[in-house]
């Protein structure tokens, strides 16, 4: 229920409003007892203000008023829904300024986070430099310092060779452990020669005559091998020392005496390059006997190749390895020097293998092997 006190030309009118289903119906008082002509147009428009200007069906007035108060109406109705529209426009562009706002304050951000990041990629630029300039430096002192490293150990070597070559030189109790070649070594390969070469070739041979035949043909086959390349080992140390003292005089001088720390060299060569002299040595052995150069048997091929490669490097030792191709017949065996072979005895009757020592006169390495009468 609404209340709406309105005076007009006729008095005072009090309107009241009762909104039913589809119409509203209204009830007026006036001051005096004379009715206004206009009493209902002034009704209508009072209606209309009260209920946001919807039409009243209970109003009836003339014609031409009535059309005034429709073009007042329209009026007041566009008046209303310009000033709307007016609200809702000053609501966006209030809206809109604040975007405004906003989007400056977003376009300011944006040019401070490009700057931040234009001074990261230059800050990224500059470290970059500064690491591939640190790599190169860091490249340049690992060289150097392998390249330094790699000489110290050089040089460490040679003195460490130069110092045991001294200690080596004629000296034979003091042996390189990290040599394949050394004494012992070629000693206990002299052995294994034994066991397996010799056994071969004996067996080869075992039916082509008595056993101290057979047993003397392979331990003179030997002692002519060892007694080569001991002779051949010489020479060539002699050769290759006076090429270097005396580079102009090839002709050999065996009375002068080269000192030690060329003769050191000079054996130091032989070593390194004794697989180089194998097959000559061979070669030299096999021609100085016509009946081993045309044997076809495998075994004693083998057996010579064997001998030859441990004879030789056994003569390039410093000093020279010596075989002891045993007492004459009928002594008595020295059994710190020799084994006994098949029997038992005190007296020699052949030899089987000579005994190796580190030198002549020099300590034992390897016994020998005689068999008693």
């Amino acid at each position: 229920m609404a209340h709406i006190y309105f005076i007009n030309p006729c008095g005072l009118m009090k309107l009241i409003y009762y909104k039913g289903e589809d119409d509203i119906i209204i009830t007026n008082y006036y001051l005096n007892s004379k009715c206004c002509p206009f009493h209902c147009c002034v009704c209508y428009i009072c209606g209309l203000l009260s209920k946001c200007l919807r039409p009243l069906s209970v109003c009836r007035c003339n014609p031409r008023l009535r059309t005034v108060i429709d073009w007042i109406v329209n009026t007041w109705r566009n008046l209303g829904a310009s000033g709307k529209q007016t609200r809702t426009n000053i609501k966006l562009e209030k809206e809109f300024e604040k975007l405004q706002e906003i989007n400056r304050n977003l376009q300011e951000q944006i040019k401070t986070l490009e700057s931040d990041l234009d001074a990261l990629i230059e800050y990224k630029r500059q470290s970059i430099s500064q690491v591939r300039t640190l790599e190169y430096r860091n490249t340049e002192l690992s060289n150097s310092y392998e390249y330094e490293k790699k000489e110290k150990e050089k040089a460490l070597t040679r003195l460490s060779e130069v110092a045991g070559e001294r200690l080596r030189f004629n000296n034979p109790a003091i042996a390189d452990l990290s040599d394949e070649n050394r004494p012992n070594k070629l000693a206990e390969k002299f052995s294994e020669l034994y066991d397996n070469e010799w056994t071969e070739l004996y067996e080869t041979l075992d039916g082509t005559g008595e056993e101290e035949e057979i047993i003397g043909q392979i331990v003179s086959l030997l002692q002519d091998v060892f007694t080569t390349c001991s002779s051949l080992a010489e020479r060539q140390r002699q050769v290759l020392t006076n090429a270097i003292e005396h580079p102009a005089n090839l002709e050999l001088d065996k009375t002068v005496n080269y000192p030690d720390d060329v003769l050191s060299k000079v054996i130091d060569f032989q070593k390194r390059t004794a697989t180089l002299a194998f097959q000559d040595v061979e070669k030299i052995i096999l021609e100085k006997s016509p009946r081993l150069k045309d044997n076809d048997s495998k075994a004693e091929c083998h057996f010579i190749q064997r001998c030859s490669q441990l004879c030789w490097m056994m003569a390039i030792q410093d000093p020279p390895m010596y075989l002891d191709f045993g007492p004459e017949k009928g002594s008595v065996i020295d059994k710190n020097v020799f084994r006994l072979y098949t029997k038992s005895g005190e007296n020699v009757d052949f030899l089987v293998w000579p005994a190796v020592f580190l030198h002549k006169n020099g300590p034992i390495v390897q016994k020998g092997v005689l068999q008693p009468q």
